[in-house]
């Protein structure tokens, strides 16, 4: 007989952004100044990407004036970056030309 899960046993969704998804133990952990895990860095590198504005502050803080640059940047998702650690030389280099 085929067990069947109940909605309770998934992790509560709290917010969905592209390709990232925060779920309340990820929020859990920026609450109370935990390391992060890889939701958490993966969701601010979709903000980062996707809003395409980086916030700037030009002025010392306190005196607001603060303004938006736009910026061209491209994040490696943190399970790439720890794929890419088990990886020689030569696979890091194939398809890439002399």
């Amino acid at each position: 007989m085929a067990s069947s899960k109940s909605i309770s046993n998934y992790p509560e969704q709290v917010l969905s952004y592209h390709d990232s998804v925060l779920y309340a133990s990820d929020v859990a952990l920026i609450e109370q100044s935990n390391w992060l895990n890889d939701h958490c860095i993966l969701f601010w590198f979709q903000v980062l990407e996707y809003d395409e504005q980086v916030w700037l502050d030009n002025e010392s803080p306190g005196q607001g004036s603060q303004q938006y640059k736009t910026v061209d940047i491209l994040f490696l998702q943190p399970a790439s970056a720890f794929m890419i650690q088990f990886l020689s030389a030569n696979e890091l280099l194939i398809g890439t030309e002399d």
